[in-house]
């Protein structure tokens, strides 16, 4: 998580914006909800910031992902 995280903070505040956006456009097409928690809660473990934009994004259930990302472990 901590190399994402960091690749995510290194980007200029468009990058971040194109990177979202390119992001969640994927994950909107995801099909199975489980995995598209998964997937948002690691983003949310690398960088809340991060996390809670593509949850948005995506219009997904901050909460629940927040809830998946404290389970994790580096």
């Amino acid at each position: 998580f901590k190399q994402a995280g960091e690749f995510y903070r290194s980007l200029s505040a468009q990058d971040r914006v194109n990177l979202v956006s390119n992001l969640s456009d994927e994950l909107r097409q995801v099909k199975d909800d489980n995995v598209r928690y998964t997937m948002l809660s690691y983003f949310y473990q690398s960088d809340a910031d991060y996390g809670q934009a593509l949850t948005r994004a995506t219009r997904a259930d901050l909460s629940r992902v927040e809830a998946l990302a404290k389970k994790l472990n580096e």
